[in-house]
C-alpha cells in the first residue's frame, strides 16, 4: 500500500467524522431507554462480560505493542 492510497483512506475517515449523526444518537439513546426498561437492567453477568471484553481488548493491544506487531490498520 502505497503513501496515496493510506491519505485516501485518512481523508475519507475526515469525511465521515464531519457529518452530523446527532439524530441516530438520540434515536439510539430512546430505543436503549425503552429497551431497557422492557427486558430490565444490567444484569451483574453482563456486566462482568463487559469487563472481560475490556481486559481483553486493553491486554491484546499491549501485548500488539510489546511485540512491535498489529495496531496498524493500513497494513
Amino acid at each position: 500500500m502505497n503513501i496515496n492510497e493510506i491519505y485516501l483512506k485518512i481523508s475519507n475517515f475526515k469525511l465521515l467524522a464531519n457529518k452530523d449523526y446527532s439524530s441516530f444518537y438520540a434515536l439510539s439513546g430512546v430505543l436503549g431507554g425503552i429497551l431497557t426498561y422492557a427486558f430490565g437492567g444490567w444484569s451483574g453477568l453482563l456486566e462482568l462480560l463487559i469487563i472481560v471484553f475490556a481486559v481483553d481488548y486493553i491486554t491484546g493491544c499491549l501485548a500488539a505493542l510489546k511485540t512491535g506487531k498489529g495496531l496498524i490498520w493500513y497494513t
